[in-house]
């Protein structure tokens, strides 16, 4: 998460074509929300999803281990998942937004 609000600044070409939004599972959406703003974490679009692993999303998206990233193209498909420690996130965005220009 906290990486995750540094790709805006570090990648300005990305303005007004990637969203970035990351998804709390936490029990209670007062639990995301506190941890949100004690880290002061804005740079992403931040939601919650309630049912925590038995919820439709987690079961849709496969979801096996937090944190997973998902990079979804303008096709809605979806371009790279993995762990973001593994993920090489600009790489994949890039190589998304190249194929959208196509």
């Amino acid at each position: 998460m906290a990486r995750l609000q540094t790709y805006g600044d570090a990648h300005p070409e990305w303005k007004d074509k990637v969203i970035l939004i990351s998804v709390s599972i936490d029990d209670e959406m007062n639990t995301a929300k506190q941890h949100l703003k004690k880290r002061g974490w804005t740079k992403s679009v931040n939601t919650w999803v309630s049912g925590a692993w038995g919820s439709a999303a987690i079961k849709a998206y496969r979801v096996r281990g937090i944190p997973t990233c998902y990079v979804i193209g303008v096709d809605g498909k979806i371009a790279g998942a993995e762990h973001p420690g593994a993920m090489r996130l600009a790489d994949v965005v890039n190589g998304a937004l190249a194929q959208a220009k196509k």
